[in-house]
C-alpha cells in the first residue's frame, strides 16, 4: 500500500510541477507548486519526495529501509513558517509537521510483523535560491502504534533536487540570455547608427570646411577686384584729363600739329574704351563671385542647421542648444573636456570619471569601458582594461568570461578539461 500511495503522489506532483511558466525574466525563488526528490540517509535510508502546495505547506514522503533491512514508508505534512537565517544566496528554514509511518519490524521472537506509527518531524532546511537544491537535517520523535505502543524516533540527512524550481531557473536563464542577446544586438545597431551619424557629421564638417575655405578664397578675389577697379578708375580719370589737354592744344595748333594731336587723341579714346571694357569685365566677375559667395553662405546655413539639429539643438539664425550644452561651430557640445551628452546630461565619456570637477582617465575599465576599482574574478587587468585570463581556457560570452568548449569551471578562475 505504501508503494501505491507514493507512486500516486509522485504522479500528481510531476504533472503539477510541469505547469507553464510565464515568459518573463523576473525570478522569484518560490517553491509553490513544485516537486522535489532526492536521497534520504538515516532511518529509513532510501528516497525522499516532497510536493509543496504553497511556500509554507507541503507533502513529504520517504521510502527506504532501516538498519535491519526492514522496509519503511513515511507520509506526512510539513509546515515551513520560520525563517532562521536569510541571505541573497540561501536561507535556513525551520520545518515541523506530522507524519504517518508503516512498514515491517521484528518482534521479540525475531519474526517480521506489520508496523505503524506517528511522528513529529523537526527539521532544519537549507534551500539554495539560485540552484534547485535543498539540504536538510531532521529528527522526528514519535510512537509506534502497532504491533505495540512504544516510543520511537526517526532521523535523517536529506538531499533533494527541485524539478519545478529547476524549470523556473532554466526559464529565467534562457530569458536572460535572450534579453542579453537582444540587448547586444540593440547595442550593435545603436553603435552602427552612431558610427553612421559620426560619419555624416564628419561629412558635414568637411563640407562646411570646404565652403568656408572657398569663401575665404572668394573674399580674397573680391578684394583683388576692388584694387583693380580702383586702378582702372584712376586710369580713366587720367585719360580724361590727358584727352582734355590734347583737345585744348588741338584748337590752337597748326595743321601739321593737329594731325599728330589727332593721333594721340584717338589713342587715348582707344585706351579709354579698353579701360571701360576691363571695368565692365571686373563688375561682371565681381557679380559672379558675389553670387557664388551667397550660394556658399546658403549652403553653410543649411549644413550648420543640419549639424545643430543632429546634435540636439534648434536653429533660427544661429544654433540654440539645450541647457547644459554650448554651441561650438554650430554643434551642441558639452563644455567640459572628455564629456559627452548621455541621459539628458553632460557626463564623463566611457573610461573617464570626474575628479575635482574634471573628467580624468580611469586606471581600470570593464569590457564595456566603464570605470571600476578592481576587475571581477576571473578577469585580470591588462593595459588598463579587464580581460579574460589568456592562458586559462576562457573566452568572452555576453560580456562575461566563461570556459571554452571542452572545458568546465571547477575552481573559480580556472577551467579544466571536461572529464577530469
Amino acid at each position: 500500500m505504501a508503494k501505491f500511495i507514493l507512486i500516486f503522489i509522485l504522479a500528481i506532483s510531476i504533472t503539477l510541477s510541469g505547469e507553464d511558466i510565464k515568459k518573463t525574466c523576473s525570478y522569484n525563488p518560490t517553491q509553490k507548486m513544485t516537486f522535489e526528490a532526492g536521497l534520504h540517509v538515516g532511518i529509513p535510508s532510501g528516497i525522499d519526495a516532497r510536493f509543496w502546495f504553497i511556500d509554507e505547506v507541503g507533502l513529504s514522503s520517504t521510502l527506504g529501509f532501516d538498519y535491519q533491512g526492514n522496509i519503511i514508508a513515511d507520509l506526512g505534512v510539513l509546515f515551513q513558517f520560520i525563517n532562521v537565517y536569510k541571505s541573497k544566496k540561501w536561507n535556513i528554514m525551520f520545518d515541523f509537521g506530522l507524519s504517518f509511518s508503516m512498514g515491517a519490524t521484528e518482534n521479540s521472537k525475531g519474526n517480521k510483523v506489520f508496523m505503524t506509527g506517528l511522528y513529529l518531524p523537526l527539521e532544519l532546511a537549507l534551500p539554495l535560491k539560485r540552484e534547485p537544491i535543498t539540504f536538510s537535517i531532521y529528527f522526528a520523535p514519535g510512537t509506534q502504534i502497532k504491533p505495540s505502543a512504544a516510543w520511537d524516533y526517526r532521523w535523517g540527512l536529506v538531499f533533494n533536487y527541485s524539478f519545478g524550481k529547476a524549470s523556473k531557473i532554466n526559464m529565467h536563464r534562457r530569458c536572460l540570455s535572450g534579453r542579453v542577446g537582444s540587448l547586444t544586438g540593440t547595442v550593435g545597431e545603436l553603435e552602427g547608427q552612431n558610427s553612421a551619424l559620426q560619419g555624416e557629421n564628419q561629412g558635414l564638417r568637411s563640407k562646411i570646411g570646404s565652403l568656408e575655405s572657398d569663401n575665404g578664397k572668394l573674399q580674397g578675389s573680391l578684394e583683388n577686384l576692388k584694387v583693380e577697379k580702383r586702378q582702372l578708375e584712376t586710369n580713366l580719370t587720367n585719360i580724361e584729363l590727358e584727352k582734355e589737354k590734347l583737345e585744348n592744344k588741338f584748337q590752337n595748333a597748326s595743321s601739321e600739329d593737329k594731325k599728330e594731336l589727332q593721333k594721340q587723341i584717338e589713342d587715348l579714346k582707344r585706351q579709354k574704351e579698353e579701360a571701360i571694357e576691363a571695368k565692365n569685365r571686373l563688375e561682371k566677375e565681381k557679380e559672379e563671385l558675389n553670387n557664388r559667395r551667397d550660394n556658399n553662405n546658403a549652403e553653410l546655413v543649411k549644413y550648420n542647421k543640419q549639424r545643430c539639429i543632429a546634435s540636439g539643438g534648434t536653429f533660427t539664425n544661429k544654433c540654440n542648444c539645450p541647457v547644459g550644452r554650448i554651441s561650438r561651430a554650430s554643434e551642441c557640445v558639452c563644455a567640459g573636456v572628455n564629456e559627452s551628452w548621455h541621459n539628458n546630461k553632460c557626463s564623463c565619456k566611457r573610461g573617464y570619471s570626474k575628479k575635482n570637477g574634471v573628467c580624468s582617465k580611469c586606471k581600470i575599465v570593464t569590457y564595456r569601458g566603464n570605470c571600476i576599482s578592481k576587475c571581477p574574478s576571473p578577469e585580470v587587468p591588462w593595459r588598463g582594461k579587464c580581460v579574460c585570463p589568456s592562458s586559462k581556457n576562457f573566452k568572452r560570452s555576453y560580456g562575461k568570461c566563461v570556459c571554452k568548449e571542452g572545458f568546465k569551471e571547477y575552481i573559480e578562475g580556472k577551467c579544466d578539461v571536461v572529464g577530469n
